[in-house]
């Protein structure tokens, strides 16, 4: 067995036994033609079929299946027509005509062309293939277009709403010089505009070099090589006069790639902000976010810097989820000669949001912050605790607040540990212990707008779903083990229980649910003479629990 390396695929090699029980030996010839693409021949004389897998590598799935669209390839094989195969003869029907198979399948950073044919077909296939693959990427304009027009969910009676959703992406169509389309011109052919233009606005992106193509069957791979040459060997993309973008945004916890892609008339450049899995409440995300309210403050320095600096510049924000996975992205279209100004302006900007201090947190400098400490899924808690060291610029604190939030899996230890160094800077100072689903509930409004001028920390928690069947026993479980910790520190704690229930029943369940985690008891008369204050917020008596916190909040610090 002998295992080769393509990119980022791995292809295995094994013996073939034939019918007759003889061990075959297959010739395999791996070649780089001139134009960069990258070929894999396998001979294998007791294959009936020749099978063609063209392997593009082309970023993130996301990217293939939202930023992307349906991708060319896709448009050509299966839906589309090129100048060499118009709309009257359309490609796939080429394939159909000799009975030949295809498919696409998609892992991980590539999607997969697959089609086979028999060897007399070959030179056939071979003419689509080197079309498909000369062919360069249509901008998202376009493909929004051939998008729209493949999609089979637009029936008759809604087609002209579906046109109106689509009518920015048409202006900006418009807009780069492009070949007006009418509706219906749209829905039946998207290579009624100006090959000429569509090629000098080609991305750099889409390249041989990312490309593999694997040619497995009962073939001479000499003379494969020699047609394949033939076709495309000389072919090269259009050049643009633009700087490949090829650089790194660092931001906590994670490292995203900056994606330089030339967009129609001018290239883009596009940030990407990630979100795990179930949640888009990341630091990542957040940083998204703020940088999103930013570029749409006219009044912020930041915006002023940009406008000042740029002569042109257009930014496009998406926020969608694929896989259960969130992202949140940045697409800025602008001349060449200004993305490196873009560059450096955003990478300034996005250091601001992720400056990490060194030293324990400084809470004497500006004005207090608030820190939520949501529970985030890691295998690396040291790490996240790092963050609890990061002070965000404060030129961005008031332009949204989710600025502030700083994401962690905590376990007691490690809260504890962090509660103490906090006390060292500031002995007296008081905490308030939140769950975030609390804050759109009517009974914690008043609650919400007093809060700041009271706690020097909130710590907003999140449930562990796992731990309790129920999002009311997880809320029980986790001030329970903030008492503990409480217990140990003697910090002023207080704890904002929406319980639904009286004040006395909820010492009790404190009381019980201490006993079980950590095998020993605190009594009602414990929990009175800790530091804590426990307000309780019930539906029944909505108005008392708001009358009562104010008086609480009322109270001047000691």
């Amino acid at each position: 067995m002998k295992q080769i390396q393509f990119l980022t695929f791995y292809l295995i090699l094994i013996n073939v036994w034939s019918a007759q029980g003889q061990q075959q030996s297959i010739n395999y010839l791996n070649k780089q033609l001139d134009n960069g693409l990258q070929l894999l021949i396998i001979e294998d004389e007791a294959k009936p079929v020749v099978t063609m897998n063209v392997v593009v590598k082309e970023g993130p799935m996301y990217l293939n299946e939202k930023e992307i669209g349906l991708h060319l390839l896709s448009s050509l094989m299966f839906i589309g027509a090129t100048e060499r195969y118009p709309a009257a003869e359309l490609s796939y029907n080429k394939l159909r005509k000799i009975n030949a198979q295809y498919n696409r399948s998609i892992y991980e950073s590539a999607q997969t062309y697959t089609i086979k044919c028999y060897k007399n077909h070959t030179d056939t296939v071979f003419g689509l293939i080197s079309e498909w693959i000369q062919h360069p990427v249509l901008t998202n304009e376009e493909l929004a277009l051939a998008k729209f027009r493949a999609d089979s969910t637009i029936k008759a009676d809604n087609q002209q709403t579906a046109y109106l959703l689509n009518e920015r992406r048409i202006k900006l169509f418009e807009k780069y010089g492009l070949k007006q389309l009418d509706f219906a011109s749209m829905m039946t052919n998207i290579t009624a505009c100006n090959r000429e233009q569509l090629v000098e606005y080609r991305s750099k992106f889409y390249r041989p070099q990312n490309i593999l193509l694997i040619i497995h069957g009962k073939v001479n791979k000499f003379d494969v090589i020699a047609k394949l040459n033939r076709l495309m060997g000389k072919w090269t993309l259009p050049e643009l006069n633009t700087p490949e973008i090829n650089v790194q945004i660092r931001l906590p916890l994670s490292t995203q790639s900056l994606i330089g892609t030339p967009s129609a008339q001018y290239p883009a450049l596009q940030f990407c902000f990630p979100g795990p899995s179930y949640k888009a409440n990341t630091v990542d995300y957040y940083a998204g976010k703020v940088l999103s309210t930013l570029l749409n403050n006219s009044s912020h320095s930041f915006k002023k810097s940009l406008d000042k600096n740029l002569s042109y510049y257009e930014f496009e924000t998406e926020s969608f989820n694929i896989i259960n996975q969130s992202f949140l992205t940045f697409t800025c279209i602008s001349p060449p000669d200004q993305l490196r100004k873009i560059y450096d302006t955003m990478n300034v900007v996005l250091n601001k949001l992720s400056t990490h201090v060194k030293d324990d947190l400084q809470l004497n400098q500006a004005k207090r912050r608030t820190y939520q400490l949501y529970e985030y899924k890691s295998a690396n808690t040291s790490e996240y605790l790092n963050l609890l060291g990061v002070h965000w610029a404060n030129d961005l604190l008031n332009e949204y607040y989710n600025a502030q939030s700083i994401i962690n899996k905590l376990t007691a230890a490690d809260l504890q540990s962090f509660i103490t160094r906090y006390l060292e800077d500031k002995p007296s100072a008081r905490f308030l212990l939140i769950s975030p689903a609390h804050q759109t509930s009517t009974n914690s409004r008043t609650f919400f707008n007093d809060f700041e001028s009271y706690a020097d920390l909130t710590i907003y928690y999140d449930f562990n779903s796992e731990t309790f069947s129920t999002a009311g026993e997880n809320s029980f479980y986790k001030a329970a083990q903030f008492l503990k910790i409480n217990k140990q520190i003697g910090a002023e704690l207080t704890i904002y229980q929406d319980a639904g229930e009286r004040k006395d029943l909820v010492k009790k369940r404190y009381v019980n649910l201490y006993l079980r985690l950590y095998g020993e008891g605190i009594s009602e008369k414990e929990l009175d003479e800790m530091n804590v204050n426990l307000y309780v917020s019930t539906t029944q008596n909505a108005l008392e629990t708001d009358q009562n916190q104010r008086a609480f909040f009322s109270k001047p610090k000691q």
